[in-house]
């Protein structure tokens, strides 16, 4: 009985992380959404590694995932939020040479992100801050006039190929749906 639950609530847990799997095995070829004044988000997919570049909005939205903190971006003219780890903000977003000022971001001067792409539908946690960056009109709405239904989250520093925790956590789990199956299999050969 204990086999047949674990095989199950393995399972389970690994049906869950399927997102994290189908972007671990993507294209390391990166889809490029465009910059000011030429965006191609009709190329956008979800669990996609993507390189936009664009205009950093003036605030940032700090949060907490697990044990890192991370920072969310919004890109203006365009809807698209940039998740960031906390701190890690490009150099061409900064303004003169020598300021770091880490929670404004200039108007001025635009950024290159790269990293996995995914709907706002994936994400339900932001939809609050989503709204205030609209709102605010520091996102850009989704719409026709700019080919997508959605807003887009790209999560820098995650890359397709990459060894890391969402890998060794999906690893672990069809290590037991393994363990779990064969321990079944003996049991029913009885």
């Amino acid at each position: 009985m204990i086999p047949a639950l674990g095989l199950l609530l393995s399972t389970a847990l690994l049906w869950q992380q399927r997102s994290d799997l189908q972007y671990l095995l993507s294209s390391a070829t990166s889809v490029d959404l465009g910059r000011p004044g030429a965006y191609h988000l009709e190329r956008a997919a979800a669990s996609r590694y993507a390189t936009i570049t664009g205009h950093p909005g003036p605030e940032v939205s700090h949060y907490r995932h697990a044990l890192f903190e991370r920072d969310l971006v919004p890109l203006l003219e365009v809807p698209v939020l940039v998740d960031l780890p906390h701190g890690e903000v490009p150099p061409r977003a900064f303004g003169p040479a020598g300021s770091r000022d880490q929670d404004r971001f200039p108007r001025e001067g635009a950024a290159s992100f790269d990293g996995r792409l995914e709907p706002d539908v994936h994400e339900p946690q932001l939809r609050e801050v989503i709204r205030y960056f609209i709102e605010k009109d520091e996102l850009a709405a989704p719409g026709v006039r700019l080919q997508t239904p959605h807003v887009w989250v790209l999560t820098v520093g995650q890359r397709p190929w990459h060894l890391g925790w969402s890998v060794l956590w999906c690893l672990g789990l069809l290590g037991l749906v393994s363990f779990n199956a064969l321990w079944l299999l003996r049991r029913l050969e009885r």
